[in-house]
């Protein structure tokens, strides 16, 4: 287990040295900026335990820890953080290879766990029909099923943007579940990628569509109703982060572990890149790790297994939606990305009946 991390904060105004220094007990492996208040950070260490910074302190120290309970809630390295936006208090929710997604409070600068979830129900009935001549006495209303135990590791999570408690799991085993911290209950199973899921999310402008990426090499766009993937890309390596532009319901971008950007817009090439960046050369021996589209300006950042950050700048032909963002009321701009991206989920076959959940591991 890795120990003696810490977290840099760094300025596009000064990019060579760090504003900050936070050191950590314990490796960094997930950081997250509260999406109003940026100054408050949460933090995921590879030890399971997490911690929330203030930028505005001069102290280096959290400004709140899960140690206080005198114990890790997770048991594994934490794989994602995520904000909860609109929430009061504020609140937000980690997820761990040790199988478990937790919701947090930050309340009176104290760090509290809201609630645990550690297995997800099965809602459809019934799973499978009953063979013939037997009788099942279940009412229809009741739900039927194996719990699905998160034991096999959960490696990311993403929460909607609109429904909060709506939220997408990777796992492992390369299946997708999509369930609901309300009641805990699993509302499909995607099942197309064949090896661990690395990254999934969902689209920032379009309430259906979400992306995934996977160690089997593949990249896949997924409208939630259908239980197969939409578009599929296939690269030469595994695919190690993914992430949406947050101004596009159509353009994302993509890291392989050969060190190489792709970037994509389904709205001018639905079978491949339209651009790609080498950062590194194969004798250099470098991974990309992660990888972010900054919120409100046309750059794209990637870090790497050796703690660089590398910032591209977006060509004019990958912009030209901010310019719409720009000027349009926010409400016209997303329902013309709405529209562009039904388009498109229009012409392209589908090739599956909407999704049925059944038994996954």
């Amino acid at each position: 287990m890795r120990e003696g991390g810490c977290m840099c904060v760094l300025s596009l105004k000064g990019p060579s040295h760090p504003e900050k220094i936070f050191p950590c007990l314990w490796g960094v492996s997930s950081v997250a900026f509260h999406p109003s208040q940026p100054h408050l950070v949460a933090v995921g260490f590879v030890g399971g335990s997490l911690a929330i910074f203030d930028l505005k302190r001069e102290a280096n120290s959290p400004r709140s820890h899960d140690s206080k309970f005198n114990k890790c809630f997770h048991m594994d390295l934490v794989g994602e953080v995520k904000w909860q936006q609109e929430k009061i208090p504020d609140k937000f929710c980690s997820v761990s290879l040790d199988g478990q997604i937790i919701n947090w409070l930050f309340l009176l600068n104290d760090l509290f766990p809201a609630d645990v979830v550690t297995s997800l129900r099965l809602r459809e009935w019934p799973i499978e029909p009953p063979p013939k001549g037997l009788e099942m006495n279940l009412e229809p209303s009741q739900k039927v099923g194996e719990n699905l135990g998160l034991n096999t590791c959960t490696t990311t999570l993403s929460v909607h943007p609109c429904d909060k408690e709506l939220f997408l799991i990777g796992t492992e085993t390369g299946f997708i579940h999509r369930g609901s911290f309300d009641d805990k209950i699993c509302n499909a199973t995607y099942r197309e990628h064949k090896d661990a899921i690395s990254s999934v999310h969902w689209n920032p402008l379009h309430p259906r569509v979400f992306l995934s990426c996977s160690k089997d090499y593949t990249l896949q766009v997924w409208d939630h109703n259908e239980k197969n993937s939409i578009f599929d890309f296939f690269f030469e390596n595994e695919v190690r982060d993914v992430a949406w532009a947050p101004f596009s319901s159509t353009l994302f971008a993509a890291i392989s572990r050969t060190a190489i950007v792709s970037v994509f817009d389904l709205a001018v090439n639905k079978t491949e890149a339209i651009g790609t960046f080498t950062c590194y050369t194969p004798k250099q021996d470098i991974r990309l790790t992660r990888l972010t589209f900054h919120p409100t300006m046309p750059v794209l950042l990637v870090g790497d297994d050796r703690g660089s950050v590398i910032v591209f700048k977006l060509s004019p032909n990958l912009r030209s939606s901010l310019k719409a963002l720009e000027t349009l009321e926010k409400s016209k701009f997303v329902a013309g990305e709405i529209e562009k991206m039904e388009k498109l989920l229009t012409i392209s076959k589908v090739r599956s009946s909407p999704v049925a959940s059944d038994k996954s591991s």
